[in-house]
């Protein structure tokens, strides 16, 4: 909610990420309360029922949902929109739509809250890439356009229709890459 809709609600993210990782109940309680209010504003909108958009409220989904299938729901919801939220931010900053800076702070608070940013599944390979073939399944779950939201800056997105599988691998590598210098 915090990064395609509120930018102050996710520098408050950031400054209680510790707390918030830490399950304290007044930082929980908040967030939760935030988001709900977020969400009851969107559903409120002139389109509530999402049916000209790319679902914002989907923001990280559609490899996450993937995600969730391919590993027998071993990786639980929250994970997998944790790891899918990156690869959209790293692809927004690889698509010149955010700030390299800005990309890294999504990535900081990510980690920071205790996810994982990504899962060898979610390897994006040439022809039959599991996750290439969720983008397919997502394209058709919408009606066969595919309309997936994107960052353009920390609280806000856009829709994109289509993906550029090359610049998708990258983002899918950069996350690799970061994940084994984090264990190390």
């Amino acid at each position: 909610m915090a990064l395609i809709k509120d930018a102050e609600f996710f520098e408050w993210l950031e400054a209680n990420a510790i707390a918030l990782a830490n399950r304290d109940t007044t930082a929980m309680n908040y967030q939760i309360w935030k988001c709900a209010k977020l969400h009851i504003e969107h559903i409120r909108s002139a389109d509530p029922f999402e049916n000209g958009s790319a679902r914002p409220l989907d923001f990280g989904h559609w490899s996450a949902h993937k995600l969730e299938y391919l590993t027998n729901f071993e990786v639980r919801h929250g994970e997998a929109v944790a790891m899918g939220i990156a690869l959209d931010t790293v692809y927004s900053n690889l698509s010149g739509r955010i700030s390299a800076e800005d990309a890294q702070r999504v990535i900081t608070l990510i980690r920071q809250l205790g996810f994982e940013l990504t899962h060898p599944l979610l390897e994006v390979t040439e022809g039959n890439s599991p996750i290439l073939k969720g983008l397919e399944e997502f394209r058709e779950h919408l009606g066969g356009e595919l309309t997936i939201t994107l960052l353009t800056s920390l609280g806000s997105g856009e829709e994109v229709h289509e993906i550029d599988t090359e610049v998708l691998k990258q983002a899918a590598e950069i996350l690799n890459k970061q994940a084994v210098i984090i264990q190390h």
